[in-house]
């Protein structure tokens, strides 16, 4: 299971250990995890500024307190049961467990959803029933879907939105030559990334495309 290189099997006989190794170790390099030992707040603050961390950081924060706020008004509060107490343990430990995993292989936002939206569900375990079923209720649930269309656009868009509102930008297409391998239809990209071709390679390797049982399988090796 990537990035977490233990779940890497080796004893299957088609495994690439070393090529997982280095893909997981240039990926977690790359996305600035944190390695223990390192002073954590030197290591959080540098975090914050790679890609969009910042700006996401603050609108989870925003997101966690806007809902915490409407569950103390518009919800009653829960006697837990000890099922229900157990529960809200379990799923502190999985939170505790996800945040540290999440944070020392790759801390990537889109790699986080599943403890993010986990987080969500510890907020509700202690909430009953809502408090004005009759007048409120339907209000309510009109405001939140506004503010939730609202929200799915990122907050630095809505920045460049009032700052060039007319500014049409233009996406750059990049000048690719591609290089043949060997004769064959594979490919290798003369900028080192691949874009169009199908059949592009993004490292000094040669592909075999043979069949096995009706399927179609591909191995490569080194040149």
């Amino acid at each position: 299971m990537f990035p977490i290189l233990s779940t890497c099997s080796k004893s299957v006989s088609w495994n690439a250990y070393t090529d997982v190794e280095g893909a997981k170790n240039g990926t977690v390099e790359l996305n600035y995890a944190y390695v223990f030992g390192e002073n954590i707040i030197d290591w959080f603050n540098e975090w914050l500024y790679i890609q969009f961390s910042y700006q996401i950081v603050l609108n989870f924060l925003f997101s966690i307190l806007f809902i915490f706020i409407l569950r103390k008004v518009f919800f009653e509060r829960k006697n837990l049961s000890s099922n229900e107490i157990r529960a809200k343990f379990y799923c502190f430990v999985f939170l505790l467990v996800g945040f540290v995993t999440f944070f020392t292989t790759v801390p990537v936002y889109r790699n986080g959803f599943g403890v993010f939206v986990s987080m969500f569900t510890f907020l509700a375990l202690s909430s009953d029933k809502f408090r004005y079923e009759d007048f409120v209720k339907p209000v309510v649930w009109s405001i939140l879907l506004i503010l939730s269309l609202a929200a799915i656009p990122r907050g630095y868009m809505y920045k460049e939105f009032i700052s060039s509102p007319i500014q049409i930008v233009t996406p750059e297409i990049k000048s690719v030559e591609y290089i043949n391998i060997d004769n064959s239809k594979w490919v290798n990209s003369n900028i080192g990334q691949c874009w169009i071709s199908l059949y592009c390679i993004p490292n000094d390797r040669v592909i075999f495309e043979n069949s096995l049982y009706n399927y179609t399988v591909f191995t490569s090796e080194k040149k």
